[in-house]
């Protein structure tokens, strides 16, 4: 494929379309669990964002962390050790590199879904920023400085317009993923129950019915198969990551037609979301009441 996966490359040799003309190239893992191009036939970059080192005198026992903060003490991002985490801080003894990309924090990871690509992520806006890094109990700040590219038309009205608005879809983003979850959690719960020996005709139907509600919802909220052919209009949560990656286009402010559509993702996801609440509110708890009364635990 020619549009390299950056997170789940593929084993030998991957391609990159840079416009007009394609690359080769193999991916290397970083020691923070970032996949970077080895270049084949073209020329390699420099890292792009905030170029952090630390030493580490010794590899710690606990976990280490990295907060970033902007200049009114707001958390723009933090990072740590956890291996499970992409990118996380390495804990090799000796100098260790890190490369903050200036962009905000992930919203609420979808369960078993993937983080969001950075494009889509807010981004930080010029100024200065501090970073702590916490290790074997003693903390380290340095200030740095963001500076606009000065051959680039811009203005910071018109960068904090784009960021504040990324960053009410970030939020958007994550009330949606905390509602799909609780969506999944309780379908397996139903699924746990109606599954068992001895349960009757009619709580199984009243499970399966209840399981379709959900699932009815949850394909309103976000696309249930997002690897496989897409048919039909697309999930609210899609519609803002596609709306995300276009503002990330350039510099300038969103476009009256970039809010006039998160205005009314938003109205539509307000209405999934209140479908929700009614089938936890009514629904839910009329099944467990079947449940209760056949001797078995409640769903959440």
């Amino acid at each position: 494929g020619r549009m390299v996966d950056f997170q789940n490359p593929k084993p030998d040799m991957n391609f990159l379309m840079t416009g007009p003309v394609t690359v080769g190239l193999d991916m290397e893992e970083s020691p923070t669990g970032v996949y970077k191009p080895k270049f084949l036939d073209a020329g390699q970059n420099p890292p792009e964002g905030v170029i952090l080192h630390y030493w580490l005198g010794s590899k710690p026992d606990d976990e280490i962390k990295l907060t970033i903060t902007d200049e009114a003490g707001n958390e723009v991002a933090s990072y740590t050790s956890d291996a499970d985490t992409v990118p996380h801080l390495s804990t090799a003894a000796g100098m260790n590199r890190f490369v903050w990309d200036y962009r905000y924090d992930q919203p609420v990871t979808l369960e078993d879904g993937d983080d969001l690509p950075a494009n889509l992520l807010p981004k930080a806006v010029p100024g200065t920023y501090n970073l702590t890094l916490s290790a074997g109990g003693v903390e380290s700040s340095q200030s740095v400085t963001i500076v606009a590219d000065p051959r680039l038309p811009w203005s910071e009205e018109d960068l904090v317009e784009q960021r504040d608005l990324k960053l009410a879809m970030r939020a958007k983003i994550s009330e949606i993923h905390e509602s799909a979850n609780r969506i999944r959690r309780t379908k397996d719960q139903i699924e746990s129950v109606i599954g068992r020996d001895g349960v009757s005709n009619e709580l199984k139907e009243q499970g399966q019915k209840l399981i379709d509600d959900l699932t009815e919802l949850e394909g309103q909220l976000v696309n249930l198969d997002p690897h496989g052919r897409k048919r039909g209009a697309n999930a609210v949560v899609e519609k803002l990551k596609t709306l995300a990656a276009m503002i990330d286009e350039g510099d300038s402010a969103p476009t009256q037609q970039m809010h006039n559509v998160f205005h009314e993702v938003s109205e539509e996801t307000a209405g999934s979301l209140e479908g929700v609440s009614t089938l936890f509110r009514n629904d839910v708890p009329a099944f467990n009441e079947q449940v209760e009364a056949s001797n078995l635990p409640p769903v959440g």
